[in-house]
């Protein structure tokens, strides 16, 4: 089997391209957007891989919550690519991606990504639920639910909060390793997962 993961929620684009031995992963050109980037890093992996877009059977992509350009771009590549090569979807949330490390020590754990103005985008992961609830919250009321012997994961924590922090931010490789492990989740398109408005529409006047 193998998987085309294409990540592009976060401000760093990565794509891997994984299969049972192997994981190749290209990072985007930092100096280029998103939608100028994406397709060369999938052809770079591809090749460094021994592949052909033509080998691939699923098509990986993280869905959100992020950047809602980012968001777009990815998401609309991979359907682009499941539609043109007849293959599945498989589309996996932020949350996910950034505790899939963590998830591989323990059975559940705490992921939080930041959302600015002292939110997070969090949910409590558990090794056999690959869809879990995502939401935006305070981080210090989200943080204030976490145990001193609890395992988190993401990009932000609190200071002075006791519990182990492995940092992450969303990238392809993770993605890769999550939508592996839960082919069950391939659709025919992926759709973006929303938690929030925006900030164009917060800041839009009613």
């Amino acid at each position: 089997m193998i998987i085309l993961a294409i990540e592009t929620s976060y401000k760093i684009a990565s794509v891997t391209v994984k299969d049972r031995e192997q994981e190749i992963t290209v990072t985007a050109d930092t100096a280029k957007k998103h939608a100028e980037t994406i397709l060369p890093a999938a052809r770079d992996a591809l090749e460094q891989s021994g592949y052909t877009l033509h080998d691939v059977d699923y098509v990986a992509v993280d869905i959100g919550p992020g950047s809602f350009t980012g968001l777009r771009i990815g998401i609309c590549v991979a359907n682009a690519l499941g539609f043109a090569l007849g293959i599945p979807v498989i589309p996996v949330d932020s949350l996910s991606i950034v505790g899939e490390q963590a998830l591989t020590e323990a059975a559940e754990c705490y992921a939080m990504i930041d959302a600015n103005n002292g939110n997070v985008y969090c949910a409590h992961l558990k090794a056999d639920c690959p869809k879990p609830d995502v939401r935006v919250e305070a981080l210090s009321e989200f943080a204030a639910g976490i145990g001193q012997d609890d395992l988190a994961a993401g990009n932000v924590k609190p200071e002075g909060m006791a519990f182990r922090m492995i940092e992450q931010v969303p990238n392809s490789r993770s993605l890769a390793r999550f939508a592996f492990r839960h082919t069950e989740l391939a659709e025919k398109t992926a759709q973006a997962l929303y938690v929030q408005k925006s900030g164009a529409e917060r800041r839009r006047k009613p």
